[in-house]
């Protein structure tokens, strides 16, 4: 009876034996797996941490260019503003010299007026001789007495005020032309500046267009920047909660396994026990 005991013993713990075997292996086999999917999510979240990095990194240098358009965009507002000031102020100063120079610019050109219509009556009359002096010696005898006539009283006609009055006038006018000079130099001058300052408002006006481009291409940048920072955060986030599970896996695994060696001892301890106990079962039946 103690002998069929013993047998019966013996092949339950050869039985639990190779049970706790299989477990062990199946344990250390998903440890193993469990090993090499922590170690993939650790290599993706040091990838995911590496990729943080560098949108940090460009982030930083966007939000770097950023700040310099800005600085460079007020730069050119201030120049603009000044343009503008100094542009102003040239207008000013060209009114005010257009308008000293205004009664000197009136009587000249009146003065020249006068001139331009006495030299006009000094050609009529000039042209009227000319055409009598050829009708008097041309056509028929009416039309030839008639022109010597009428020659002759053109001739009989005094040109001395005329003559006077184009000196008088021309006289008065190089005196109008020499009172108004400075002033008409300092008009074209203040012209010539106001020009000037035009052709530097409408530079620095074209620089703070420029500039305002420039401030939002890097402005544009930078949210693109941010924004695959922000994705990148995400992602190494996303890689930590992997890696996380997947060493809470492993420890499980690792547990797992752990039980599974202890209960392959038990296992061997109590075979061992059952063939002692059969080995002594035998020898009592061999000595009765």
């Amino acid at each position: 009876m103690r002998l069929k005991k013993a047998q019966r013993l013996l092949a339950e713990a050869q039985a639990a034996l190779q049970k706790a075997s299989d477990d062990l292996a199946a344990a250390r086999e998903a440890e193993t797996a469990v090993t090499k999917a922590e170690a993939a999510a650790k290599a993706a979240e040091d990838e995911a941490i590496a990729a943080e990095d560098a949108a940090r990194a460009a982030e930083d240098e966007a939000i770097a260019a950023e700040d310099a358009a800005r600085a460079a965009e007020a730069e050119a507002v201030e120049a603009e503003n000044e343009a503008k000031a100094s542009e102003a102020q040239a207008i000013a100063a060209e009114d005010a010299a257009r308008e000293l120079e205004a009664p000197f610019k009136a009587a000249d050109e009146e003065l020249q007026h006068a001139q331009s219509e006495l030299s006009a009556q000094e050609d009529a009359y000039n042209n009227e001789k000319a055409r009598l002096e050829q009708a008097s010696e041309e056509g028929g005898l009416v039309s030839r007495n008639r022109a010597k006539n009428e020659l002759k009283q053109l001739l009989s006609e005094d040109p001395l005020p005329l003559r006077r009055a184009q000196i008088t006038t021309e006289a008065a006018r190089k005196k109008a032309e020499k009172v108004r000079a400075p002033f008409k130099a300092a008009t074209e001058n203040a012209v010539a500046v106001r020009e000037e300052a035009t052709a530097k408002r409408e530079a620095a006006q074209a620089a703070r267009q420029a500039a305002e481009e420039r401030r939002a291409e890097a402005t544009k940048s930078r949210e693109a920047a941010e924004a695959s920072r922000q994705e990148a955060e995400a992602r190494r986030a996303e890689a930590s909660a992997s890696r996380e599970a997947a060493e809470a896996r492993r420890a499980e695994a690792a547990a797992a396994r752990e039980q599974a060696d202890q209960a392959v001892q038990a296992a061997e301890d109590a075979f061992k026990s059952a063939e002692d106990y059969l080995e002594e079962a035998k020898n009592t039946v061999a000595r009765r």
